[in-house]
C-alpha cells in the first residue's frame, strides 16, 4: 500500500470518527428513542427478559412487542453489572460504536468482494458512504439503535450470501463447504432477526434480487435452495426464543400496537418519501429529524445517483469481465428496488406499494417505507466506488499521481452533503444532553417510597422517569386519553374516577419538568401555557393533594391498591418471585376472589394446592382468580406460557451451541 493510499485512508476514517464522535464524550447520551437507564435500573434488570414484563402494556403489563431485542438488552446491562464498568461505557462500546464498526467494515468487505479489482482506496469510499449516508445518520440521531444494529448487519448478510455462492459455484468444494457457508449465513442472518425482523425481510429481498440478477447457474439453484432452507432453519431456531411462544399464544404484535401500524391511511401519512428524495437517498427529514416534517429537496444530492448508474456504462465500455459487470448490474437493480418502494404510496406508481402492503406476507411491517433506504444505500455504496475505480485506471494509464485527486474531490462533496452533522446542527444523539438534576432528586423520592405503586405522567412521561419492579409508571394519554388540559379535566371529572385511579395502584399523578421540549409543544416549540395549563386543571381536583410543586408537580392520591388484594378480608402478604410469577399469602374464613391489578390475559392462573384457575377479568381491565377454599395457604400465581418461553430458551441456545461449535471446529480443521 502506498503512502497517498495510506494517508486517505486514515483521513476517511478520522472522517467517520468526526461524525459521530459526539457520542464518545461529554456525559450520557440523550435523545431520539433511546432510553436513559438510572444506574438503580441498570442494577435491577433481570438475568433474562420476563414472558410477561410488568413495564409494558403502557404500565399495567403484558408481552413485549419486540422480545427479541428486549433479550440484548438485558444481556447488555447484565454485562454492566457483572463487570463493574458503568452503563454509560457499555452502552456506548456495544450499542453505538460496534454497529458503526460492523457497518463500516460491511462496506469494505462487501466491495472487496463483489468487486476485488477495487482499490483500497475505493474500499474506505463505500465505508464511508455506507455509515455516514443521511438515512443512518436519521436513525441513530433518533435513537433507535435497534434498527441501527440490525441496518450494521445487512452488509454482512449479503458477504455471507456471496461466499455461499461462490463455494457453490466451485464443483471441487465439497458439501462440508457448502453445509458450513449455509451455516455462517443462516447464523448471521439470524442474529439480524432478533434485532430487527424487518430488516431481515429486507435481506431475504436483496438475495433474491441479487441472486436473479447476479447471472447464476439456474442449475444449481435447486440444490442451493435445500441449503438456504437449512440457513434458514438455523435462523429460525436461533429466534426461536420469541417466535415459537408468540406462535403458541397466536399473539400478534401489530395488533397490539393499534391501527396506526396495520392500515392504509397510516401508510400514506407515513410515506413520506417521494420519488426525487429517493432517488437521490436523501431521507425525507433530513436534517433536522422532525418527525412527519418533509424537507425540500437538496439537488445537489441528484449527482449521487448520476455517479452511481454511471457505473453501468463504464463498466460496459471497460471491457472488464463479465462477472464483475453482472454484479454492478445486480446493484444497481437493488437500489431501484429500492427506490420504488422507499417512496412507498407516493407517485409513479403508489398503487404498486400499497397492494405489496396488503397482500403479501409480511410486508404489513413497512407502514415506514424509509426503511428500503437501506438498499438504496448499500446500492449506492457499491456503485459510486466502482464508478471511480474505473476512471481511476484510466487516468492511471495517462498519470498515476492524479488518480488519487478522484477520492479526494468527492470526499469533499460528501463532506457538503452531510455538513449539518459536522458544525453539530443535527439534533437527537448527536446533540450533548444532560440528565435534570430535578429528575434525579425526584428518582431519589420515588426510589424509597414503601411498596408497590404506579405514578400517572400527564399527559406523557419524561424519559427520566424512574421505575422499578414495584415503581411502575402509567401515561395519562392512553390511559384516560387526556392529552391536553381540556381532555384531563373532562377525565379528572368523571364520576368513576378515584375508583379508576385506586385500582390501577396509581398513588402519585405527576406532570413532568419538559426542559428539552417534548413533551409540551405548540408549533414544535416547548409551550410553558400548556403545562401550566395542566398543572391548573389538576390544582382544581380537590381530592388530590399536591406534595411537590418546583419544575415537577407532584400530587398524591387518597387511596391505592397494593399488586395484589382480596375483594373480601385482608391479604397477609405477596413475594415477587418475576415479573411472571408471584406468591401471595393467604388467610381467608369464606370464599372470595383475589385481585390483580395488571391487564387481564387469559394466560395468568392461580395454583393451590396443584389445583389451576384462571384469571377472570375485571373493571378498569384489571384481573382476578375465584379462591374458593377457605383457611391458610399460599397460591401461587403466575403467567403460565412462561414455561413456552422457557423452552423455546433451551432450543435457541442449543442451536447456537451447536452452530458455534460447528463453525469452529470446521475452521480449525481447515487451518491444519
Amino acid at each position: 500500500m502506498n503512502k497517498k493510499n495510506l494517508a486517505l485512508i486514515l483521513f476517511l476514517g478520522f472522517f467517520i470518527y468526526l461524525v459521530y464522535h459526539r457520542w464518545f464524550i461529554g456525559g450520557e447520551i440523550i435523545g431520539g428513542d433511546w432510553p436513559y437507564l438510572f444506574p438503580e435500573m441498570v442494577q435491577s434488570q433481570s438475568y433474562i427478559p420476563s414472558s410477561w414484563q410488568s413495564g409494558y402494556g403502557g404500565g399495567m403489563g403484558g408481552i413485549s412487542p419486540a422480545y427479541f431485542l428486549s433479550a440484548y438488552k438485558f444481556l447488555f446491562t447484565r454485562i454492566a453489572v457483572f463487570s463493574g464498568i458503568p452503563w454509560a461505557v457499555v452502552y456506548r462500546l456495544f450499542w453505538f460504536f460496534l454497529p458503526v464498526l460492523l457497518l463500516s467494515s460491511g462496506g469494505w468487505r462487501l466491495l472487496s468482494l463483489v468487486n476485488p479489482p477495487s482499490c483500497v482506496w475505493s474500499r474506505a469510499l463505500a465505508a464511508v458512504i455506507i455509515v455516514t449516508n443521511t438515512y443512518v445518520l436519521m436513525v441513530t440521531g433518533g435513537g433507535q439503535m435497534g434498527v441501527f444494529f440490525a441496518v450494521s448487519l445487512y452488509p454482512w448478510v449479503l458477504i455471507a450470501f456471496f461466499r455461499f455462492l461462490r463455494v457453490t459455484n466451485d464443483s471441487s468444494n465439497t458439501s462440508y463447504s457448502w453445509l458450513k457457508e449455509a451455516i455462517l449465513l443462516g447464523t448471521v442472518l439470524g442474529v439480524q432477526v432478533s434485532f430487527d425482523p424487518r430488516f431481515a425481510y429486507l435481506s431475504v429481498i436483496s438475495m433474491a434480487v441479487m441472486y436473479w440478477f447476479g447471472g447464476n447457474a439456474w442449475s444449481l439453484l435447486w440444490r442451493r435452495l435445500r441449503f438456504g432452507f437449512l440457513a434458514g432453519g438455523v435462523s429460525v431456531l436461533l429466534n426461536c426464543y420469541w417466535i415459537l411462544p408468540l406462535l403458541i399464544l397466536k399473539e400478534n404484535t401489530l395488533d397490539t400496537l393499534g391501527s396506526a401500524y396495520t392500515t392504509v391511511e397510516a401508510l400514506r401519512f407515513f410515506s413520506f418519501a417521494d420519488f426525487s428524495h429517493a432517488i437521490a437517498a436523501l431521507h425525507p427529514n433530513w436534517p433536522e429529524n422532525v418527525f412527519g416534517k418533509t424537507y425540500f429537496l437538496q439537488p445537489e444530492f441528484l449527482i449521487l445517483p448520476l455517479i452511481s448508474f454511471m457505473s453501468l456504462l463504464l463498466v460496459t465500455r471497460s471491457k472488464r469481465e463479465q462477472h464483475e459487470f453482472r454484479w454492478v448490474w445486480s446493484f444497481a437493480v437493488l437500489g431501484l428496488v429500492g427506490i420504488f418502494l422507499a417512496k412507498g404510496a407516493n407517485a409513479p406508481f403508489g398503487f404498486v406499494y400499497i397492494w405489496l402492503f396488503e397482500y403479501v406476507p409480511g410486508f404489513v411491517m413497512f407502514r415506514d417505507p424509509t426503511k428500503f433506504y437501506v438498499l438504496i444505500m448499500v446500492s449506492y455504496a457499491v456503485l459510486i466506488p466502482s464508478t471511480f475505480n474505473v476512471i481511476s485506471v484510466v487516468v492511471n494509464k495517462h498519470t498515476r499521481e492524479a488518480s488519487w485527486i478522484i477520492p479526494v474531490i468527492f470526499i469533499s462533496f460528501w463532506i457538503w452533503l452531510i455538513r449539518p452533522v459536522l458544525s453539530g446542527s443535527l439534533g437527537g444523539t448527536f446533540t450533548q444532553k444532560k440528565v435534570p438534576e430535578q429528575y434525579k432528586d425526584l428518582q431519589v423520592f420515588l426510589q424509597h417510597e414503601p411498596g408497590f405503586y404506579r405514578t400517572l405522567w400527564v399527559p406523557r412521561q419524561s424519559r427520566f422517569t424512574f421505575t422499578s419492579s414495584n415503581q411502575l409508571s402509567i401515561e395519562a394519554g392512553p390511559l384516560l386519553g387526556a392529552t391536553d388540559a381540556a381532555t384531563l379535566s373532562t377525565a379528572m371529572h368523571a364520576l368513576d374516577i378515584q375508583e379508576h385511579i385506586a385500582q390501577l395502584g396509581i398513588r402519585y399523578i405527576i406532570v413532568p419538568f419538559d426542559p428539552y421540549g417534548e413533551l409540551f409543544t405548540y408549533d414544535r416549540a416547548y409551550s410553558q401555557t400548556k403545562r401550566a395549563e395542566v398543572e391548573e386543571v389538576l390544582d382544581r381536583v380537590l381530592w388530590l393533594k399536591k406534595t411537590r410543586s418546583h419544575d415537577i408537580a407532584v400530587y398524591e392520591t387518597p387511596q391505592s391498591k397494593d399488586r395484589f388484594w382480596l375483594a373480601q378480608g385482608e391479604l397477609k402478604g405477596w413475594r415477587r418471585i418475576a415479573d411472571d410469577r408471584y406468591e401471595a399469602d393467604i388467610v381467608i374464613a369464606e370464599p372470595t376472589r383475589l385481585m390483580m391489578s395488571e391487564s387481564f390475559h387469559t394466560g395468568w392462573q392461580v395454583s393451590i394446592d396443584g389445583i389451576r384457575t384462571s384469571a377472570t377479568k375485571e373493571p378498569f381491565g384489571i384481573m382476578s382468580f375465584p379462591l374458593s377454599r377457605a383457611g391458610t395457604y399460599t397460591a401461587i400465581i403466575e403467567f403460565a406460557p412462561r414455561r413456552w418461553f422457557e423452552f423455546s430458551r433451551w432450543i435457541s441456545l442449543i442451536t447456537l451451541g451447536v452452530v458455534s461449535v460447528y463453525l469452529i471446529w470446521f475452521y480449525a480443521k481447515k487451518e491444519i
